[in-house]
């Protein structure tokens, strides 16, 4: 599979107006221009894990059971870490 590829790039261009022999603009009249290219490309399959019925009724037994399951619900992050794992979310006490 190709790497993923984003690439950003632009200029900017700014200086005095004149006209030579007709208007001098020093310190007077300014301009200012910019260009702005974005490309990304991107060939990854993503898949998502969508919650039955009965999960976002509160129901989470389904998918604890499901191929991959390690039958226990964490905390979600900035939950309540141990004293011994404080990098570790802890599981919740119902599962």
């Amino acid at each position: 599979m190709p790497p993923f590829k984003w690439n950003q790039y632009g200029f900017t261009l700014s200086g005095p107006l004149s006209i030579p022999k007709v208007y001098d603009a020093k310190n007077k009249l300014f301009f200012m221009t910019n260009y702005e290219g974005f490309k990304q490309r991107s060939l990854t399959n993503t898949v998502y894990n969508v919650p039955t019925l009965a999960m976002r009724a509160g129901d989470l037994s389904p998918g604890l059971t499901m191929a991959g399951g390690a039958g226990l619900v964490y905390y979600p992050s900035g939950a309540p870490r141990t004293p011994t794992a404080p990098s570790m979310s802890s599981p919740c006490p119902a599962t």
